[in-house]
């Protein structure tokens, strides 16, 4: 079973990482590039993606509005 990935704050950028998992599988300069590497991975997978904003915030996409036409793109 997938897990769901995370894009998280990081004290260099931002953070790739799966639920439960203890590190973090990549590292992003900007929360841009770790939210459209992430939504391509998330729409391959069939996962959903949650995006963890610096304040706290949380934001979920499901597969479906992980489409590049989706205007949920402009909330990241």
């Amino acid at each position: 079973m997938n897990s769901n990935i995370w894009v998280i704050p990081h004290p260099i950028g931002w953070a790739l990482k799966r639920r439960n998992a203890q590190t973090s599988q990549r590292i992003f300069p900007t929360q841009r590039s770790a939210v459209d590497y992430a939504k391509a991975v998330a729409r391959r997978e069939g996962v959903e993606l949650v995006i963890e904003e610096r304040d706290g915030r949380v934001h979920l996409f499901g597969t479906e509005t992980c489409l590049p036409s989706s205007p949920r793109d402009n909330l990241a």
